[in-house]
């Protein structure tokens, strides 16, 4: 199945670079896109997939990833549907790095993964680690402090036993 969905992605790869190409060079629009999507469909009846609008699809698909070699490979990774989510759903390519390697971890379907897109996961991922990358400063912070003052009043053994408990904590997140 995997093999197939990879030729699949390919095949749209291509119909999009196509397009894409031809569109650039202002020899198509709308309507030789239109004409082409009954083109194709004539020429393999019964095979879906190759609409005016999905054809589109495929152009921006391809122009979204083209140049991305990061991203590039992952797409072929995952249905064309959960592509199709990730490109319309994702403003950044960051966002959309974050939910293909999603994706493809987890094995989400169309309708899981669209749940994550909706519920903004990649946001509210960006705003926890920012939140405890300010938490790590502020507690290096309050821990030079504590330090400092402990050793100006004596507390050498109170710094040690301090040390040690962000020693625990620290490796016990990791």
């Amino acid at each position: 199945m995997k093999a197939v969905n990879a030729e699949l992605i390919q095949m749209y790869w291509e119909i999009g670079a196509y397009v894409s190409n031809r569109v650039k060079d202002g020899g198509w629009g709308k309507s030789v896109v239109a004409d082409f999507s009954e083109f194709l469909q004539a020429h393999y009846p019964g095979t879906k997939g190759f609409s005016a609008q999905n054809i589109w699809r495929m152009k921006q698909f391809y122009e979204t990833y083209c140049d991305n070699e990061k991203l590039s490979p992952l797409v072929r990774e995952i249905p064309w549907t959960s592509n199709l989510l990730i490109m319309t759903g994702c403003k950044t390519d960051e966002a959309r790095e974050f939910y293909l390697r999603l994706c493809i971890a987890n094995r989400y379907t169309k309708r899981e993964l669209d749940r994550q897109i909706g519920s903004m996961l990649y946001e509210r991922t960006m705003i926890s680690h920012e939140k405890h990358n300010c938490r790590e400063v502020s507690e290096v912070s309050i821990g030079h402090a504590l330090t400092a003052e402990a050793l100006q009043f004596g507390f050498a053994e109170t710094v040690r036993r301090y040390e040690e408990i962000l020693d625990r904590v620290a490796a016990s997140e990791d």
